[in-house]
């Protein structure tokens, strides 16, 4: 506390406003936790409780309404500036919202919203929401070909998928860590950022390498109902039963595929009819269709 207050009086003695000072010296502040943690522990409700409605105040009693009114030129500045103000927000969220292949409901919404609440307000809400998690932002760790880790076999079978077809098919794999609440919207972000076409989601429920039942994630459950309910793409969920595979060539691999009608089971159909091509691979579809 200190230190912002002295790089605030550091700002105000050349000449600058010192909440620059002080902006500045909380950029420096590395984010995350211990730091972070523990001083938005300690003074956030102080700052937001005490500094703020007293520089909000001070900031109001410095108006003078009367003079506003009386002055004609101040009273349509008054008027037209505002107006102009959020025409000007309005449409330049709106422009680059949809510019980026957001849909045109979606944008608006954003754009409202945007005019409403800024950047600030919509990043301390998001923080609001859930003060368990350290970070506002979920933590991204790439992996390379040559780091190890844990619970990585998963990702073996896209690496030869991408082996297999060089240069048309690229694999980036990272671990991301988020809330759990939040991580469908990190996914949501991540498929309108990079434009992704499909998504593969763990099943919640896994297996012994004997068949047995071993135990049900909620977790996995939960998030893949919310990323099913406002995918932007398909989704595939991948459920591994932990059998044991023969490793010789000839082994053949049983794909079953349930067809009742519509675009998404087509694409299903699609998906199902490109696994076959391969000669291992014994493709059986069921067509479910009603009476009439």
């Amino acid at each position: 506390m200190m230190l912002a207050l002295w790089c605030g009086i550091f700002a105000h003695r050349h000449n600058e406003s010192p909440l620059v000072g002080v902006f500045l010296f909380g950029c420096a502040v590395p984010d995350g936790p211990p730091l972070e943690t523990a001083l938005v522990d300690k003074f956030e409700y102080f700052v937001n409780g005490v500094f703020l409605p007293i520089y909000v105040t001070t900031s109001t009693m410095r108006v003078d309404p009367i003079a506003m009114v009386a002055d004609p030129y101040a009273r349509k500045f008054s008027i037209i500036f505002p107006i102009l103000t959020f025409l000007a927000k309005f449409l330049i969220c709106f422009v680059a919202s949809f510019w980026n292949m957001m849909p045109l409901r979606d944008s608006l919404a954003c754009a409202l919203i945007m005019c409403s609440k800024g950047g600030v307000e919509l990043a301390y809400f998001s923080c609001f929401r859930d003060n368990k998690v350290s970070r506002v932002s979920p933590i991204f760790i790439a992996h390379n070909e040559n780091r190890a880790v844990d619970s990585f076999e998963n990702i073996v079978a896209f690496n030869h998928y991408e082996q297999n077809n060089w240069g048309l098919v690229k694999v980036n794999a990272f671990t991301a860590i988020s809330p759990p609440k939040l991580m469908h919207e990190d996914i949501f972000n991540m498929v309108l950022d990079n434009e992704i076409s499909f998504i593969f989601l763990p099943f919640h429920r896994k297996w012994c390498i004997e068949g047995s039942f071993e135990a049900e994630n909620n977790v996995i459950r939960n998030l893949n109902r919310n990323v099913l309910d406002r995918a932007p793409c398909s989704i595939g969920i991948l459920v591994d039963r932990r059998r044991k595979l023969s490793s010789s060539k000839s082994s053949s691999y049983f794909i079953g595929l349930l067809f009742i009608g519509g675009k998404d089971d087509r694409e299903g159909l699609t998906l199902a009819k490109r696994m076959a091509r391969d000669p291992r691979v014994k493709l059986t579809v069921i067509h479910l269709f009603s009476k009439k």
